[in-house]
């Protein structure tokens, strides 16, 4: 049996992460490296996996980078105890720090890259810019296999890269039929989950819903001053705090529509692949997106949801005011999106392809 160390900036509050361990922790000795940065009092429950989390609030951006040291001092402690096979870092910065002890601690790399650091972070320093090519590009030469989100994201990577790549979607675990044919009841409402903060449009579904007359039901980390100060105490909102994967299909599913908007600036939003799509997917329910998002595309051409431009209240208005209306259809269009959810849109369809990267990074680290 391969142990598996699983590194990340995050704990189990990141979807992604805890679907790749659910997956992998049934068939290897995992542990998660992790770091719980945000001062949400939250457990995961109970998990199959050992834990090393490094307890230390910090927030977000530049303030995270301050306390990267005291982060290395803590991946290096828990690599020299567990002696992993093989390392699973999430995203290119955590590749970096991980692959210094590539071949000392650890035989295999594989980086799941959930956001492309290049992409995520914005700068017009050249200097800067710079660097952020070098730490992405180290982590990716140094990985065995690289997990990609989306077929788009590709781009991003070099020839040389995209050759050891892989698509792994941002897929959920099927929540099976019962959330999918419970509509919703009571005044109409969407739901806001996820990193909540100011630059995932949290002003204009504010606005919107304001003038539209619908409520917000809002679950996930508080990630701005905005989101913690103005959205969650708005008396439209219904904050529910941070929940687990099933918790917040569930609570997706008591909605009319489910949101997902990007502050389009940032290469990485406009190339963004949401769970809360395949989400939305899953238990039945129109997904509104930005129209900037690649991935609007899709929505519009598969009928499942609704783009407006980013900013735009009286667009985003408007869908939230047909929302009542809608209701006598929700049933037949719940269905038509289970079953294109049941085409291979649930994790159940990423699995193969997650332990067989892991099986090939394996074998490339030996040299096989």
């Amino acid at each position: 049996m391969a142990r598996v160390a699983f590194i990340s900036r995050m704990d189990e509050r990141n979807v992604r992460l805890a679907k790749l361990l659910a997956t992998v922790a049934p068939r290897s000795e995992c542990v998660l490296v992790g770091w719980s940065r945000f001062d949400e009092d939250w457990a995961p429950g109970a998990v199959s996996w050992q834990r090393e989390i490094l307890r230390q609030p910090t927030g977000e951006g530049l303030l995270t980078a301050r306390h990267l040291p005291g982060f290395l001092d803590h991946v290096e402690r828990a690599l020299r105890k567990h002696r992993a096979d093989l390392v699973v870092a999430i995203n290119d910065e955590v590749g970096w720090l991980a692959g210094r002890y590539k071949g000392k601690l650890f035989g295999s790399l594989v980086l799941d890259l959930e956001d492309e650091l290049e992409a995520r972070v914005r700068t017009r320093n050249p200097l800067l810019k710079a660097a952020l090519r070098w730490v992405a590009e180290a982590a990716r030469a140094a990985a065995d296999r690289i997990l990609s989100v989306d077929a788009r994201r590709l781009e991003l990577l070099s020839a040389e890269h995209r050759r050891k790549a892989v698509v792994v979607p941002n897929y959920p675990r099927d929540a099976g039929p019962a959330l999918w044919r419970r509509l919703p009841q009571g005044p109409a409402r969407v739901f806001v989950g996820g990193a909540l903060a100011r630059t995932r449009g949290l002003p204009t579904v504010l606005r919107a819903a304001g003038g539209a007359g619908v409520g917000i039901v809002s679950a996930g980390r508080l990630m701005d001053s905005y989101a913690a100060e103005v959205f969650v105490r708005s008396p439209l909102v219904s904050y529910v705090g941070c929940l687990r994967p099933e918790e917040a299909l569930e609570a997706m599913a008591g909605c009319d529509l489910a949101v997902a908007l990007y502050e389009p600036g940032p290469q990485i939003n406009r190339l963004a692949a949401p769970n809360k799509v395949y989400d939305a997917l899953c238990v039945g329910r129109p997904i509104l997106v930005n129209r900037e998002m690649d991935l609007s595309r899709w929505i519009e051409e598969q009928q499942i949801g609704f783009a407006a431009p980013y900013g735009d209240v009286e667009t985003i208005g408007r869908i939230f005011s047909s929302l009542p209306a809608r209701r006598a259809g929700l049933a037949s269009f719940a269905a038509r999106a289970r079953r294109l959810f049941d085409q291979g849109y649930s994790w159940k369809a990423c699995e193969p392809v997650v332990l067989s990267a892991l099986e090939q990074a394996l074998a490339a680290g030996r040299g096989a």
